[in-house]
C-alpha cells in the first residue's frame, strides 16, 4: 500500500512539473509583433492658383543726374531725397511644385495691384523747398523654388526677376516763370530681382486641395536713370534723376491645387 501511495505522489510531482516547465517556456516564447503602421508625407507635386495680399516698404533713393537734360540747382550727384514708403498690396499667383522625396522644386509667378507711398521734402536747395513723392501701383515676380518637407508643412527658399509699375513726382510751389509751381514726373516699369523665404501649410480634410502662405521677399531694383518730364514745360521741359530702390515684402496667401498626387509613404 505504502508503495502505492509512494508511486502516485512521485507521478503527480513530475506532471506538476512538467506543467510549470511547459508555462514558463510559453511565457518565454516572443509575441508576434504587431504589423507597423506606415509613416506618410504630403505629396506637393502639381500645378496650383492662389491670391495673396500683404504689406511692402520701400526706400527711394534719388541723387542728381545732369547727362540726360538740366537739373537746376542741383549739382550732380546731389542727393537730392531719401524716404519711406509704405502701404498695401493683392493679387494672385499661379506656379507649380515637384516632389523627389522630401525635397520640393518648383516656379511661381505673381502679379498684385499696391499701393504703396512715402513722401518728403527734398532739393533743390536753391529755388525752394520741393516735395518728391513716389507711389508703387502694380508688382510683380517670377521665381523659382527649392524646398524640405515636414509632414503637412513645405519650408522653402526662393529667386528671381521682379518688376514694378510707379510714379515718381517732384513738385515745386515756385519753380515756373515767375515763381509759379511745376510738377516734374516720372510714370512706367522698373525691373530687378528678388530673394526670399516662405512656409506653406497643406490643410486636411475637406479642405486636403487647399494650402496656407507665409512668405518674405527682398527686392532690388538697382540704380535706374529715369527722366521726369516737366509741366508746364518752362523755363525747361525735363530732368533726370538716378534713383536707387529697394523693398520689403510680407505677405498671406491661400492656394488651391490641382492634380497633385495621393500621401504616400516615406522612404
Amino acid at each position: 500500500m505504502m508503495r502505492k501511495i509512494v508511486v502516485v505522489a512521485a507521478v503527480g510531482t513530475l506532471l506538476a512539473a512538467g506543467s510549470a516547465v511547459g508555462s514558463a517556456t510559453a511565457a518565454d516564447l516572443p509575441l508576434k509583433a504587431p504589423t507597423p503602421v506606415p509613416d506618410y508625407i504630403y505629396n506637393w507635386t502639381g500645378f496650383y492658383v492662389g491670391i495673396q495680399t500683404g504689406g511692402g516698404w520701400d526706400s527711394p533713393n534719388w541723387y542728381a543726374d545732369p547727362t540726360g537734360g538740366p537739373t537746376g540747382a542741383s549739382p550732380a550727384g546731389f542727393h537730392d531725397a531719401l524716404y519711406k514708403a509704405s502701404g498695401a498690396y493683392g493679387g494672385g499667383q499661379i506656379g507649380f511644385n515637384y516632389q523627389f522625396g522630401r525635397y520640393v522644386v518648383g516656379a511661381q509667378a505673381d502679379f498684385d495691384g499696391a499701393s504703396i507711398v512715402g513722401s518728403a521734402q527734398c532739393a533743390p536747395p536753391v529755388t525752394g523747398v520741393v516735395n518728391c513723392s513716389s507711389r508703387i501701383n502694380e508688382l510683380g515676380t517670377a521665381t523659382a523654388r527649392i524646398g524640405g518637407t515636414y509632414d503637412r508643412a513645405l519650408f522653402y527658399s526662393f529667386g528671381g526677376w521682379a518688376w514694378e509699375n510707379e510714379r515718381l513726382s517732384a513738385a515745386c510751389p515756385v519753380c515756373g516763370v515767375g515763381g509759379t509751381p511745376t510738377n516734374a514726373v516720372f510714370s512706367g516699369g522698373r525691373s530687378g530681382w528678388t530673394a526670399g523665404v516662405g512656409l506653406e501649410y497643406a490643410l486636411a480634410g475637406p479642405w486636403t486641395h487647399w494650402s496656407l502662405v507665409l512668405q518674405y521677399n527682398y527686392i532690388n531694383f538697382g540704380t535706374s536713370n529715369l527722366r521726369f518730364n516737366i509741366t508746364p514745360a518752362v523755363p525747361r521741359a525735363f530732368f533726370t534723376e538716378n534713383v536707387i530702390e529697394t523693398m520689403n515684402v510680407a505677405k498671406v496667401g491661400l492656394n488651391y491645387r490641382f492634380g497633385f498626387g495621393p500621401i504616400y509613404a516615406k522612404d
